[in-house]
């Protein structure tokens, strides 16, 4: 019904069409007679020469006299103009969708309704050079650096990567479990050995309890968890074979 021709929408749609309460219909009333009259009514006030209405939100600078030669220097059929071109688009559309039914089709499907289409459609294809050269490659960077870093570094390093890492040591430490009591023995003795190593290897390297965190006994205690580990390996291999 927007182009006031034969409705084509679904049939449910115009079975339940309805009029508007009034609670609802009176204020667009009110919004409609505000919007076509009172901005001509009160436009002296809004935008008129000497009117500060706007003055805190729009700033002319005295010396710009563009509003005086807009009311004194132009003529008014060029201030009408823009109605003038409103009314008749409006007019012409209904006579070319109505009146002139036939001649519309038969040009819209000839190749000059065609190319004038194209033309007027593109906008001179200022929008085709936007999108292709700014919109769409923002959109291929937003893309790489959403899986680069979104779902790459942030992940790996945030909550996806603490995940697949409590994941996977719960279950290596999971396949410890072999119900074997040689190898709980095993993982006791190795538990038992560190600990000892965690106490008296600064004692045993002269390194005092104060600097505990030196380099040194970092690198002793990680080189003695390391040969513990392998050697636990090696023995649960042989006790498993």
């Amino acid at each position: 019904m927007t182009f006031l021709t034969t409705p084509n929408a679904p049939k449910f749609d115009y079975e339940n069409t309805h009029e508007q309460p009034l609670i609802i219909v009176v204020p667009l009333v009110f919004l409609a007679l505000m919007s076509i009259f009172f901005g001509y009514v009160a436009k002296d006030s809004f935008v008129g020469m000497g009117s500060d209405m706007l003055a805190t939100s729009l700033f002319v600078h005295p010396s710009h006299i563009t509003l005086v030669e807009a009311e004194f220097s132009i003529p008014t059929f060029y201030k009408l103009l823009p109605a003038f071109v409103t009314v008749g688009g409006g007019a012409l559309a209904l006579l070319m969708y109505h009146r002139l039914a036939s001649f519309t089709v038969d040009l819209a499907l000839s190749d000059l309704g065609k190319r004038i289409y194209i033309y007027l459609n593109a906008k001179w294809f200022f929008d085709a050079v936007i999108n292709h050269y700014v919109i769409n490659k923002t959109l291929g960077l937003g893309l790489v650096t959403a899986k680069i870093l979104d779902r790459g570094a942030i992940e790996l390093l945030g909550p996806f990567g603490l995940t697949n890492s409590l994941y996977g040591g719960s279950r290596q430490i999971a396949s410890l479990d072999t119900t074997r009591v040689t190898d709980y023995a095993l993982y006791i003795m190795i538990g038992l050995i560190s600990l000892t190593l965690l106490l008296f290897v600064p004692i045993l390297s002269g390194i005092s309890l104060d600097n505990i965190g030196d380099l040194r006994l970092i690198i002793i205690y990680g080189a003695s968890l390391l040969f513990i580990a392998s050697n636990g390996n090696l023995s649960s291999k042989s006790v498993t074979s």
